[in-house]
């Protein structure tokens, strides 16, 4: 009975370090991301002006940054997702 329940709180603890380590990791790279806003902004003023987009309102421009930046990060994400693969390989 006492080694069950010793294997159910080592098996406890070992999960509990992983979501730690997972809510850790989600933190830094909360930190990453909005430390990137400002660069990501500017980046992405520089495209629509670059394309000659005139806008209306802020809102057309929030949209319009929020799709160049939602692409943006999609291939970005398929990128890193294939080199990760290959180092597990």
């Amino acid at each position: 009975m006492a080694k069950t329940l010793k294997n159910s709180v080592d098996g406890f603890k070992a999960e509990m370090k992983k979501v730690i380590v997972t809510a850790i990791t989600a933190a830094f790279a909360l930190i990453i991301a909005l430390a990137w806003n400002d660069a990501i902004k500017e980046i992405v003023t520089a495209i629509v002006a670059m394309l000659g987009i005139q806008l209306a309102s802020i809102y057309l421009y929030k949209i319009y940054t929020a799709l160049i930046v939602t692409v943006i990060c999609v291939i970005a994400i398929i990128l890193f997702s294939r080199w990760g693969a290959k180092d597990s390989k």
